[in-house]
C-alpha cells in the first residue's frame, strides 16, 4: 500500500495565497484543493478519494520573497539517456539506503527536476536554480518521519500538534520560507519523487524558486500502517 496524502495545506501567503499568520494552524483539504486559512477555524476535510487514487500532501509556511523569480542560469542540456540513467539509479536507492547514497540521490532528483521548466497541474513553472542539502532540515525531516512511524499516523501535523514550521524552529533553522512533502509506502526515491511531481502542489514545492535548501529522511517499519515514511523539508534562511 502506498500513500501520498491528497490534502494540501498552505499558510501565510505562501505561493501567493491570501494573507494569514504563519502561526495559524494549516487548513487541510481533500482532493487536490489548495487553501490558506483566512481565520483560525480549520475547514472541514473534503471527501477522501478512492483507495486506488494516489494521495499527496504538502505544506508551505512562510512567504518566499515576492517579485518575479529570476531565471536559473543555463544548464547543459541533459539527454533522454542521461535522465533515464538517473531515474534507473534512483530506482535502486531504497528508503533504508546509506546516508550518503540517500542524500546524494534525493538531491540529484530534486535538482534534475528543477532545471527543466514543467507544468505542475495547470501551473507553468520555469526552470530554477539548484538547491543544496541542509543538515538541520534533515533533522526536522527525521523527527517527523520517526514520529509518524512511532505513533502510526500520516499527516503534516505531528503527534504534538505542531507543524513543519515548528519543527524547523526546534532544530534551529531560521527560515524565511519553509515547506514539506510527505509520502508513505513507496519503495525507492525514484517512485516517491515521481509521485510528488505528478501532484500539482508537491510539484510546485519542488519547483519553487523561494526554496534554496532541502533535507530529507525515510524510515522503514513493520509496525505501522505503511512500510516506509518519507519526508522532504524545503527551506530558505533569512
Amino acid at each position: 500500500m502506498k500513500k501520498l496524502y491528497p490534502a494540501v495545506a498552505l499558510a501565510a501567503m505562501a505561493l501567493g495565497a491570501c494573507s494569514s499568520s504563519s502561526d495559524m494552524g494549516a487548513v487541510e483539504l481533500g482532493g487536490n484543493g489548495i487553501s490558506t486559512p483566512a481565520t483560525e477555524t480549520p475547514q472541514a476535510q473534503a471527501a477522501t478519494p478512492e483507495a486506488s487514487t494516489p494521495e499527496v500532501t504538502q505544506e508551505v509556511t512562510g512567504e518566499p520573497e515576492t517579485g518575479a523569480a529570476e531565471e536559473a542560469p543555463a544548464e547543459p542540456v541533459q539527454t533522454a539517456a542521461e535522465e533515464s540513467m538517473l531515474v534507473a539509479s534512483a530506482s535502486s536507492v531504497a528508503c533504508d539506503a546509506s546516508t550518503d547514497e540517500f542524500r546524494d540521490t534525493m538531491l540529484a532528483m530534486v535538482n534534475n527536476s528543477r532545471k527543466t521548466a514543467r507544468m505542475c497541474g495547470a501551473s507553468s513553472e520555469m526552470a530554477v536554480g539548484a538547491v543544496s542539502w541542509n543538515d538541520l532540515l534533515t533533522n526536522a525531516a527525521v523527527l517527523h518521519a520517526r514520529d509518524m512511524v512511532e505513533f502510526n499516523f500520516f499527516s503534516h501535523t505531528g503527534s504534538d500538534g505542531l507543524g513543519v514550521s515548528h519543527r524547523a524552529d526546534g532544530v534551529g533553522y531560521t527560515w524565511s520560507a519553509i515547506g514539506e512533502n510527505i509520502a508513505a509506502g513507496q519503495p525507492d526515491i525514484a517512485e516517491v519523487h515521481q509521485g510528488w511531481l505528478d501532484s500539482p502542489g508537491h510539484c510546485r514545492n519542488i519547483m519553487h524558486p523561494g526554496f534554496t535548501e532541502i533535507g530529507a529522511a525515510c524510515i522503514t517499519t513493520n509496525s505501522a500502517e505503511y512500510p516506509s515514511y518519507w519526508v522532504v523539508v524545503f527551506g530558505d534562511k533569512f
